[in-house]
């Protein structure tokens, strides 16, 4: 399943697909919008299933999870599932400033977020 939720430029007349993320070779899935986090089936493109609540933001993959920053500050855990939004756990970036607009980073078991003047780090290692 590929998975991405949607990124907008600093003017929110426009706005571009985000990045897709492969987590598993069935889907494909991306934001448009206010659909938030969507999955398309890789074959047909017919959505599967949306999360509007994430918003726009940036999604990567690690250890079989996918990791959704979204604009609004909150970091997503969501177990890759072609069937049904699985979110599995979530928390609030509020270190720095600004808008959240960077992309995460995975390195060495850690997390990297940067929100304006702070770059955060998460220890994700099991």
């Amino acid at each position: 399943m590929y998975c991405s939720a949607t990124t907008s430029r600093r003017s929110n007349r426009t706005r571009s697909p985000g990045r897709a993320t492969l987590a598993r070779r069935e889907a494909l899935a991306r934001g448009n919008g206010n659909d938030g986090l969507v999955c398309l089936d890789w074959k047909t493109g017919k959505a599967m299933w949306s999360a509007p609540e994430i918003g726009m933001g940036a999604v990567i993959a690690a250890d079989g999870m996918l990791y959704v920053y979204a604009q609004d500050g909150k970091t997503y855990l969501v177990k890759p599932n072609p069937a049904a939004f699985e979110p599995v756990s979530q928390f609030g970036v509020s270190e720095g400033t600004n808008e959240h607009w960077a992309h995460p980073t995975i390195a060495n078991g850690r997390l990297y977020i940067r929100h304006g003047d702070a770059l955060v780090a998460y220890n994700i290692k099991g």
